[in-house]
């Protein structure tokens, strides 16, 4: 009776650490996956639709502001110990929508393109400063999480407004031979933080990775998932340490019994 509790407990601590390690994951699902006989190669939950505009300016962007015909009057020199030096300052934007600029003051720019919001400092600089300003904005913390099977993880700011999926992830190393290359998930933030969009990817086709949809925007999360086969190793390998106690603590069991015959 005894060595039938053993074995009892031996298969009870096996489920309960498959299930375990099966939870890791869970961040990265989705409480609507993309069905299974879905054979479009992008797959898109709560869609949005396509930005054409590129990046909309937000609470908290951080820009630079340059008059390219004279880049020292709005981005500044700072002098340091040796000799003065141009560096460009930046410009955050308010929880009123506005950013503190040199001689206009406050200007509200949040929810203008970066087209617009040049065009209309454009015409404010000239009518208030400048003879013929050519104005150039860059926001400087346009960055994307990039998490999963990939050769570096983590953190990379967009060089440019329109930078894809697959651009992001050559700058990540990548994708390492236990990526499911059909399976490649972007979380992108919307207007309701508890429903973000969720695009579906699969980087075996063409028309997936030339897709406008996937130009990423600021503070997308990237997860390139693992194959099935990969999956399965890691649990082994996970609960293979307990396999070793439970057969450890079987044939002990084993051993006893046999010797109090």
């Amino acid at each position: 009776m005894k060595l039938i509790n053993i074995v009892y407990s031996f298969f009870l601590l096996l489920l309960l650490s498959s299930c375990s390690y099966k939870n890791r994951d869970v961040l990265f699902r989705s409480a609507t996956p993309p069905p299974l006989n879905n054979i479009s190669p992008l797959y898109v939950v709560n869609d949005q639709g396509i930005n054409d505009k590129g990046h909309i300016i937000s609470l908290d962007d951080i820009l630079t502001v340059t008059n390219l015909q004279n880049p020292d009057l709005i981005s500044g020199k700072i002098t340091g110990t040796a000799s003065p030096v141009t560096q460009e300052r930046t410009y955050r934007v308010e929880a009123d929508g506005s950013v503190r600029l040199p001689v206009l003051g406050k200007v509200k720019l949040v929810g203008l393109s970066i087209l617009d919001a040049e065009r209309a400092l454009d015409s404010l600089y000239h009518r208030e400063f400048l003879k013929d300003p050519i104005i150039d904005i860059s926001v400087v913390n346009l960055n994307v999480t990039i998490l999963g099977e990939v050769a570096q993880p983590g953190t990379y700011l967009l060089q440019k407004e329109k930078t894809s999926l697959v651009e992001i992830l050559g700058q990540a190393g990548g994708i390492n031979a236990r990526a499911n290359k059909g399976s490649v998930k972007i979380v992108r933030k919307t207007g309701d933080p508890g429903n973000p969009e969720i695009i579906y990817v699969d980087l075996k086709s063409i028309s997936s990775i030339t897709n406008p949809k996937l130009n990423l925007r600021k503070n997308d999360l990237i997860y390139v998932e693992p194959r099935t086969s990969a999956r399965i190793g890691d649990r082994l390998t996970a609960i293979s340490p307990i396999i070793q106690s439970g057969l450890l603590v079987l044939n002990t069991a084993l051993i006893i019994l046999t010797l109090s015959r």
